[in-house]
């Protein structure tokens, strides 16, 4: 698909979002959603970034990634002189799911929730067609990799060199395996801070490296793009 076809079938599909009541978050006891954090980011990229459900700020501003988790996510892109405009970013579940006794504090996403949620991930997925999927923490590494695998982003943090894992989502004929990479949660990083080698911070900086390098190289195989010198700002 070219980038104008892209754009279209994207604006199709934030159509059909928009306003979702596929699930309970929609309307919650003590709480107005405010925006369904569809996801957003470039039509043509390269590198697709998955985390696992809106914030609160996400909710407020209508956008991923915001806050102090945003800027976690920024210092990791600039780190390789890309923006957000140069990815695409999204969440397993678009909505804040919170506690049913207290509807200000967050938690995971249940496993309704996420399956509602799951056709616009996959669709915003097949759309942008990457070449390369990054899943944050264990609900979005979940969401997008086989079931036999049964990994967690602790197991493959035991590997320090975080190796790639097959992404695998639905496409309109059949299943489609992306080359993928798995790290810590923008929220967990925020807990565990130091930039110690080996430590979850330091890890996350060598699968985005790797993602980016991967992606470069594929995006100048299939397209010819010659790839950026992503070392000038490190």
């Amino acid at each position: 698909m070219d980038f104008e076809q892209k754009q279209e079938l994207l604006g199709v599909l934030y159509d059909g979002w928009k306003d979702c009541s596929r699930c309970k978050l929609a309307s919650v006891h003590g709480r107005t959603r405010q925006h369904v954090v569809f996801g957003e980011g470039s039509v043509d990229a390269t590198v697709f970034i998955v985390g696992q459900s809106a914030t609160h700020l996400d909710d407020s501003v209508g956008s991923p990634f915001q806050g102090e988790q945003g800027k976690v996510i920024d210092m990791f892109l600039s780190s390789f002189r890309a923006t957000r405009n140069d990815v695409f970013l999204s969440y397993v579940v678009a909505d804040r799911p919170t506690e049913a006794d207290n509807p200000r504090k967050g938690r995971k996403p249940d496993a309704e929730e996420i399956a509602a949620c799951a056709t616009r991930l996959y669709a915003q997925i097949e759309i942008v067609d990457p070449f390369v999927v990054i899943a944050l923490g264990d609900v979005a590494l979940k969401a997008l990799v086989p079931s036999s695998l049964k990994r967690t982003i602790s197991s493959l943090a035991e590997d320090k060199k975080m190796p790639r894992i097959p992404i695998v989502t639905p496409g309109r004929q059949m299943m489609i395996e992306r080359a993928g990479f798995a790290t810590w949660s923008p929220e967990y990083l925020l807990r565990e801070w130091s930039m110690a080698e080996n430590k979850p911070v330091h890890q996350s900086f060598k699968v985005f490296e790797k993602a980016f390098r991967v992606a470069d190289m594929y995006n100048q195989i299939y397209r010819g793009v010659v790839p950026p010198d992503r070392s000038k700002q490190r």
